[in-house]
């Protein structure tokens, strides 16, 4: 059988004094002669070079006028492989004593790597000043400045308004009703028929609430011309008062959907337990902040391929790692953060521009 030679890829450097040592036939039974305690008194100079060899590589020690092995060195190489960095999971972007060696490039991945940082550096009861923050920061990074707008941009920490307090973002008051857990996430290839399947539930949902004065639009991923997703159609109900469900729930079960959340801007409705699920209604106050945005995020992938192109990324990686609906749709959040913002800027800034040129 044929052995390759030269340096094997895996061996740390520690490691290689060592097995060069052990490699070498004299030094072995130098080595087994020092564990048995039966090194010569009077080594000759080849047995001396063996010993200094197997010294050199922390194999073995000076014992008194004698040799020992030198159990502490082989204890702590034991404990540094211990803490070899992993090839996979958010561990592989650390160094082995735990501190950031490199932030990952992919949005989804960042903020997986993000998360799992959060334990080591607040309570979810706490509330940190800026220098108390720095501190902890301070043990996985030396540039926490950046770390901290990481947590921030990403939605992780929320900061206060006057940037004196940082901690965990409120998680918004949702009642829920039969909150699925479980269901699997598929991407599916972008479909030709999906803008069909949302003009038809527009339509329908247009004649169901006539005459109340609504705007219902076909939003998220589907409503997105060559955007992979989950195959269900999310369409937007603008109504004029979310709180008057009279005027607007019966006519949405009249088509055979059923409320699953009741949040304090939204409510959200499906098919029942048992039928596809192939559409969601979204039932929002006309004009509200939580309308515009669901429009800008649609609009933001619409007119620029390359967001499209990195949410697409970012939802199959997400697909691919996670078990659970809800937290695919967490992992999403600070994207979909991200984008409405810029969108933002960009739409003020134009704002801005025809301001001034109507001067």
């Amino acid at each position: 059988m044929h052995h390759p030679t030269g340096p094997s890829p895996g061996i740390d450097d520690a490691m290689r004094p060592l097995l060069a040592a052990l490699s070498n036939p004299t030094a072995r039974e130098a080595f087994a002669r020092v564990v048995l305690s039966a090194t010569p008194d009077a080594p000759n100079r080849r047995e001396e070079r063996a010993l200094s060899q197997l010294q050199s590589a922390g194999l073995i020690t000076r014992a008194g006028t004698g040799w020992a092995v030198d159990e502490s060195h082989l204890r702590g190489l034991l404990q540094q492989g211990a803490r070899t960095r992993p090839k996979n999971g958010p561990e592989r972007f650390l160094t082995t004593d735990g501190r950031i060696d490199r932030y990952p490039s992919d949005h989804g991945e960042r903020d997986e790597f993000l998360r799992s940082l959060l334990p080591r550096v607040i309570a979810s009861t706490e509330t940190l000043s800026e220098a108390e923050l720095g501190a902890r920061l301070s043990a996985l990074t030396d540039d926490t400045a950046r770390l901290r707008r990481a947590f921030v941009d990403h939605g992780i920490l929320h900061r206060d308004p006057s940037g004196a307090a940082y901690r965990l973002p409120s998680t918004p008051d949702v009642e829920w009703f039969d909150q699925p857990i479980g269901e699997d996430v598929e991407i599916h290839t972008a479909s030709d028929e999906w803008a069909d399947l949302g003009r038809l539930w527009v339509k329908r949902l247009t004649d169901a609430f006539a005459p109340l004065p609504t705007c219902i639009d076909h939003v998220g991923s589907t409503a997105v011309p060559g955007l992979a997703a989950k195959p269900v159609i999310d369409i937007q109900v603008q109504v004029p008062d979310l709180t008057d469900e009279t005027s607007y729930l019966p006519a949405l079960e009249e088509l055979g959907l059923v409320l699953r959340a009741r949040g304090a801007d939204f409510r959200f409705l499906r098919p029942p337990a048992g039928r596809t699920r192939d559409v969601h209604v979204h039932v929002c106050e006309i004009d509200s902040t939580w309308a515009a945005e669901h429009l800008a995020f649609r609009d933001a992938l619409r007119e620029h391929d390359s967001l499209a192109e990195e949410y697409e990324a970012l939802k199959r990686h997400l697909a691919a790692t996670v078990t659970e609906r809800a937290d695919y749709n967490r992992g999403k959040e600070s994207f979909i953060r991200d984008v409405i913002a810029r969108h933002a800027q960009r739409t003020a800034s134009h704002a801005g521009i025809d301001r001034a040129e109507r001067r």
